[in-house]
């Protein structure tokens, strides 16, 4: 009876990759193989013998904590101007949250990529466009996530501040410019200095 792989699933924060166990289950006819040492040919042309079954689909893992590194690197090169990688450093970090909602410092730089990309295409705050408005908004909602996740970095409430009052004038929303100018009041006292 040849082993076959099953799904592990990946911890938010993953230490090694999940290794294939065996088994008790048989193996359908239509995937098992061969029970004699392969020859030097079936070597060369044989797929792997780990293999799911004809109708299972492999579910994709997430490197949780790869991602926000390489979200971060991308964020980075953006900012510094070494290369546009905004929509890649995007992807990843949205990655890194989804694979740990705990990683406030991904939910920041998120948060901090879309607040960039409103002010690379806002030329006028009277005629925001729906690219602007939808950053704006998903600028905020990432800097929300991050306050609570990141209380050992006083900066972040700063810069939640400033993208709710931001998403406000872009939306000419009174309320929201209120809950952004008592934000930043609120930042500054935390840490006067930086705010």
């Amino acid at each position: 009876m040849q082993p076959t792989a099953t799904s592990v699933p990946q911890s938010a924060t993953p230490t090694a990759p999940p290794e294939a166990t065996a088994t008790s289950t048989p193996i359908p006819e239509a995937t098992a193989t061969a029970t004699h040492a392969p020859t030097a040919s079936e070597t060369a042309t044989a797929p792997p013998t780990e293999t799911a079954t004809a109708d299972a689909t492999p579910t994709p893992t997430i490197d949780a904590a790869a991602a926000a590194a390489a979200g971060e690197e991308a964020f980075f090169d953006t900012l510094d101007g070494t290369a546009n990688r905004e929509e890649e450093s995007i992807a990843l970090l949205s990655a890194a949250v989804s694979g740990n909602p705990d990683d406030g410092r991904s939910f920041f730089l998120l948060g901090m990529m879309h607040l960039y990309r409103v002010g690379q295409n806002l030329p006028d705050y009277d005629n925001p466009s729906e690219f602007v408005l939808a950053e704006a908004a998903l600028a905020q909602t990432a800097l929300d996530q991050a306050v609570p996740l990141s209380v050992e970095d006083i900066r972040v409430p700063g810069f939640r501040g400033a993208a709710t009052y931001l998403r406000g004038v872009v939306e000419k929303d009174e309320a929201l410019r209120a809950l952004g100018l008592m934000q930043l009041r609120e930042a500054i006292e935390l840490y006067p200095d930086f705010n």
